[in-house]
Order: structure tokens, then C-alpha cells, then sequence
């Protein structure tokens, strides 16, 4: 595990995968995303690859691969939505 110097505050650990590729290849690569309370160094992680370039590399998560996304989209949406609403002065004649 390395731990980010520009994170201090919020000590967060940025896990380093090594893994084979289809290819056979040895790949050994720090992730992007970084998690607090680090995890343990032998963790096993299932791991996702751009078979085009295998450095691009992450862990296999349904979380991050399907919930977060479609989380921070309906986020998106309701802000939109809401801005709109202003813009058009209907949240106005719902609060009179």
C-alpha cells in the first residue's frame, strides 16, 4: 500500500495490484482510487484491465462500477431538475 503525501489529512491509501495479464504478462501498477483504512497488503482483489494498455487498471467493484455512478447521475438529474423548476419560477407557486 502507498500512502498519498497530498491526502494527509484524510490518510488515504492508494493500493499498488500485481497481477498477469491473458498475455501471460506480469503488470504492477498503483490504482487511482484510494481507500481509508487502507487495505491490508495481500489482500486479494479481483481486478479489471484495458487489455490495450493493461497499466489501466481497477478493482472489479460493484460499487464503484455500478452504484456510485448511477448515484452521482440521479444527483446530477435532481439538481437539473430543481434548477429548472427555479428557472421557470414553479418552485415559486408551490411554496405561495
Amino acid at each position: 500500500m502507498k500512502h498519498s503525501g497530498s491526502d494527509n489529512d484524510m490518510n488515504m491509501y492508494y493500493p499498488v495490484v500485481r497481477f498477469t495479464t491473458d498475455t501471460e504478462e506480469w503488470i504492477t501498477q498503483e490504482l487511482s482510487v484510494g481507500y481509508s483504512p487502507a487495505k491490508q497488503e495481500g489482500t486479494k482483489l479481483e481486478v479489471i484491465y484495458n487489455p490495450e494498455n493493461p497499466t489501466e487498471v481497477a478493482i472489479n467493484s460493484s460499487f464503484q462500477l455500478e452504484i456510485l455512478p448511477r448515484f452521482l447521475t440521479a444527483i446530477g438529474i435532481t439538481g437539473l431538475i430543481i434548477a429548472l423548476l427555479e428557472f421557470l419560477e414553479v418552485t415559486q407557486l408551490i411554496a405561495n
